[in-house]
């Protein structure tokens, strides 16, 4: 899904060729390194998980190189920040995966999943890995989108000296993630975007059960 929000921004003929372009080229090398999942995973060894997640790592330092040039200098966005982050870049993107994150644990939860017990994110530190392993295919498509939506209408954000968001700024990201969540899935107008949770939530126990891969949501673009 990283691929596929850079390819979305990509496609409007508004932007600068050069960042089009440039959009494209980490699409393309995320792509790649994606395509090399399936030969660790065929691997004989116990180190695919630490493999993977050099992968994955590889992928984000495409990812979040290219998000960057999609945000206003003005933001002062250093790149990915977790704890400590204090532009409204990081901010915004901190509340919503932390929202996030309380849907996907309750949607675990209704499947009848154990939330700490994670496949590849470890919850030996007492942390919710299957909740981290269960997130990864919403937070492009249902976070990462709707925060440089919320950049591009230059939607006033104010972050206090805590480096929380404002009450207000709370409002109106609360507004624009909701919105986004009842969106309608492309091709069919059976349900909203926040039941791509649930079942993704059901898929992953079956998948679990029956040791079959699992089929993640895929945005579209």
């Amino acid at each position: 899904n990283q691929r596929a929000l850079l390819l979305y921004h990509a496609k409007y003929n508004k932007r600068e060729r050069e960042l089009r372009n440039r959009l494209r080229i980490a699409a393309k090398a995320i792509a790649e390194i994606a395509g090399r999942c399936d030969t660790i995973l065929s691997a004989a060894d116990n180190k695919w998980t630490r493999r993977l997640f050099l992968l994955e790592a590889h992928a984000a330092g495409h990812y979040w190189s290219a998000i960057a040039a999609l945000v206003p200098p003005a933001l002062g966005f250093p790149g990915r920040r977790h704890r400590g982050a204090g532009d409204p870049v990081n901010v915004l993107l901190n509340y919503g995966y932390w929202l996030l994150g309380l849907r996907v644990w309750r949607a675990l939860e209704l499947a009848r999943l154990q939330p700490y017990l994670g496949v590849l994110h470890s919850s030996r530190k007492g942390g919710p890995g299957l909740v981290f392993d269960a997130i990864e295919p919403f937070r492009q498509p249902l976070v990462d989108r709707p925060v440089l939506a919320m950049i591009g209408r230059r939607t006033r954000i104010v972050i206090r000296k805590d480096g929380r968001l404002s009450v207000a700024s709370r409002k109106r990201a609360q507004v624009a993630f909701d919105n986004v969540l009842r969106r309608r899935v492309r091709c069919t107008a059976r349900h909203e975007l926040t039941r791509e949770i649930q079942l993704g939530a059901t898929n992953l126990r079956a998948a679990l059960e029956d040791q079959q891969p699992l089929h993640a949501y895929r945005m579209p673009w």
